[in-house]
Formats: structure tokens, sequence, C-alpha cells
């Protein structure tokens, strides 16, 4: 059998931010709050990126290598049924950190490997969700046999194997119609999540039964038989507990403005959100060990008046979490609360206007009859009329400096 050895090798670098960073690690999450370090003193908008990881103990997880093996064969002429397996690959994508790996493979007649083991980072990310988003269906049959054992293959393939535990997820909404039994393919080591996507009525009665057969073939998977396709984090949140460790239970972030600034959009992707006077609260759900969750928050600050630097928080942060019991909801941070802050810095518009206006009334022969009427500070010398002088401290005359020679 072939094998793979072109996984990415773990990098050690992380994404950062531009803008001031700040990092705290409160109970079993980690926030990261960045923003622009400097704004001006007149009414602005500014962009505030808060980042919360999943803290579930103090040794890390083992990175994941997960190869989802997506069979799009049978939705030609159902594009809500390509858009909910698209969709639900990004989430799974998304679900994961920078210590884990993913590879796509797709199915159709023959398995096809799109891209090998890569580690989740922003660029990462960015390519293999494009990849997924550019599948097109094709119209052979499906050969699910075959995609099972290139993703084996993939994994088993691997150089890089120290501390990582393995994962297959198989997307399926056809019947296998093509290649050997699938349920034969050996998968006692690998733990395989199955999910059956029927999106049509007339919906094959056996393919249920080969991907519960497969998962229940596996070491430790499961199948979902997926009926509501509005709820997919629900859906896969029994194979990301397996797959992963939960850190926080029923993660909800609250954001809440500071110093009449106000909160003008909150971007956190489907996640849903409310608000409550002012602030905005968003619920995640589960928050997984080393996952991070992101949400940039569009804020509206207001004029300052006071003509220097003035450093200010501009937005509170916290989370509310489910007790073990998952029958309470307890605030973190109690107390002191984190925040977001930039500092003020310029000239304010009304220090401007009046500049302009007094330099506008102050023409330059008004200025010298004004000089020459300042006799406040200055004595007048005994020279005669013609060749009268003002001494000012510091300077000396024209008949000083005659004499001196």
């Amino acid at each position: 059998m072939a094998t793979f050895s072109d996984d990415e090798q773990i990098s050690g670098c992380q994404n950062k931010a531009a803008g001031l960073e700040n990092e705290f690690t409160v109970g079993k999450a980690k926030f990261k709050i960045t923003n622009p370090p400097n704004t001006p003193l007149e009414e602005s908008k500014l962009k505030v990126l808060v980042e919360l990881i999943g803290k579930a103990r103090a040794k890390e997880r083992c990175g994941l290598d997960l190869v989802i093996v997506l069979d799009f064969t049978s939705i030609r002429n159902k594009p809500d049924g390509l858009r909910i397996l698209k969709k639900a690959t990004e989430l799974v994508i998304k679900t994961l950190s920078p210590i884990d790996r993913v590879s796509i493979v797709t199915l159709s007649s023959t398995a096809n490997r799109m891209c090998a083991l890569r580690q989740i980072n922003q660029e990462s990310l960015e390519d293999i969700i494009n990849l997924v988003n550019g599948i097109t269906p094709d119209i052979g049959g499906a050969n699910i046999s075959d995609g099972l054992e290139m993703a084996l293959q993939v994994l088993n393939g691997r150089r890089f194997t120290e501390s990582r535990s393995v994962g297959i997820i198989l997307m399926s909404n056809s019947d296998q119609n093509r290649g050997g039994n699938a349920t034969k393919v050996e998968v006692g080591c690998v733990p395989v999540y199955t999910f059956s996507f029927g999106t049509s009525d007339k919906k094959s009665p056996t393919m249920p039964h080969v991907l519960e057969a497969i998962a229940r073939n596996s070491n430790g998977g499961t199948f979902t038989d997926v009926r509501n396709t509005e709820e997919l984090s629900v859906v896969f949140a029994q194979c990301f507990a397996m797959l992963l460790t939960v850190a926080v239970k029923g993660l909800k972030l609250i954001m809440s403005p500071e110093n009449m600034s106000i909160i003008e959009n909150v971007n956190a992707g489907d996640y849903e959100q409310s608000r409550d006077d002012s602030a905005v609260t968003v619920t995640f759900g589960d928050l997984y060990d080393n996952e991070t969750r992101q949400v940039i928050v569009d804020l509206i600050l207001p004029p300052v008046t006071r003509n220097r630097m003035v450093r200010t928080h501009v937005l509170q942060v916290s989370y509310l979490y489910s007790n073990k019991l998952g029958n309470k909801e307890l605030k973190c941070p109690q107390t002191p609360f984190l925040f977001a802050s930039t500092k003020r810095l310029g000239r304010t518009m009304q220090t401007g206007l009046l500049r302009k206006r007094t330099c506008r009334i102050i023409q330059p022969s008004q200025y010298m009859k004004i000089k020459r009427n300042r006799v406040c500070s200055s004595k007048v010398t005994t020279k005669p009329r013609s060749k009268i002088y003002y001494e000012r401290p510091g300077f000396t005359t024209r008949d000083d400096a005659n004499e001196q020679h």
C-alpha cells in the first residue's frame, strides 16, 4: 500500500497581530486583546480583536492529525447539500488549533487527496477553506472504501508522529456503489467519525448502516445521522469532545463599552449574538483545549476635549461558563475586569480652530503696531527723538555699540 510522507512539521511560530496586544490567563481561558495603540482625539472608529484560547490543563494536549473524507458525488443537482457539506467542513477546520494538522480527501469513483497534512495557522486555514469551496460535484459513484484507504495512507506515512493523536471524519450523503466493501477496511487503530447528510427524499436506506458499521469497527468512532443541518456545531459536539479536550463549557463572551464608547458592530461568524442595553453577548458553546475563538468589535470613540494625551479604557471583556454539573453559570473574571484600552493623541478640534481664527485676525501690519507699542518691559533712552531706540534686556542699542568702539 502506498503512503504519503509530506506532512508539515509543527512550527513554533505564532501569528502576531499588529498593534497593542495584551494577554491574560483567566480561569480556563486565555484572553488576547489586540487593537491600535493610538487613536485621534476627535470622534473616531476603532477595531478590537478579542481572542479566547481554551486552557483545560497546565500540560497541553497532544496535537491532532485529522483527515477529512468528503463525498460530493450525489449532490450535483442539490446546491443546498453542497453548501451544507462545505459549511460543515469549514466548521471542523476552524475548530482546530495551531498544534493540529488536517488533510482533505475527496472521493468519487476513486479517491483524491486535495492537500497534505497541514498545520493550522492563518495562511493554511484560508488555503484549505478556499480549496474546499472550489470543489465541484463529481458524477462518478461513491468509492468510500478507496477514500478510507487513502486516509489511512496519509496517517501511516507521517514523518512527525511524536505526541500526536489521529482521527478520520467521513461525511457523505450517497450510497456506496464503487469499489470494495467499505465495512471491510481495517480501521481498528484509528477513530472514524461518520456523518450522513441525507438531504434528499429518496435517501438510500443502506447508507446509514454502512457508515454506522465503519464507525463501529474503528477505535472509538461514532456515527451521526444529521437531520437538523441548521445546528452543525451541536452535530459535531460529540466528535470534538472526543478528539479534543473541553476547556470551558457553555462559553458566553460578554463585551461592554467603556467611557462613552459605542459598540457599532460585532463580527463573530455564525455564533449567536444578543444585546442587553449597550453590552453584546456572543454564545460560543463549548471551548476546547487550545481552541481559539475570535471576535472583531467595531467601536465608535467619542471626541476628547482635553488637549493632551489621554489613555482610556474603551471595552470591558468577561465571559460566562457552566459549572461541571451544567446547572449554573459562573462569571470569569469576577474582579478586576479585563479592558481594551488606547491612547488618545493630538490636538483637540476646538484648539485647532482657535489657532486658525487667531491667525486670520492678526495680520502682519497689525502685528508690527502691537510690537512698537509694547513699552511695558522696555525703557526709552535719552537719545534725540530722531534716534529713539528701545532697550530690551539682553540686547545692545546701536549707540552703545558705537561707544564701545
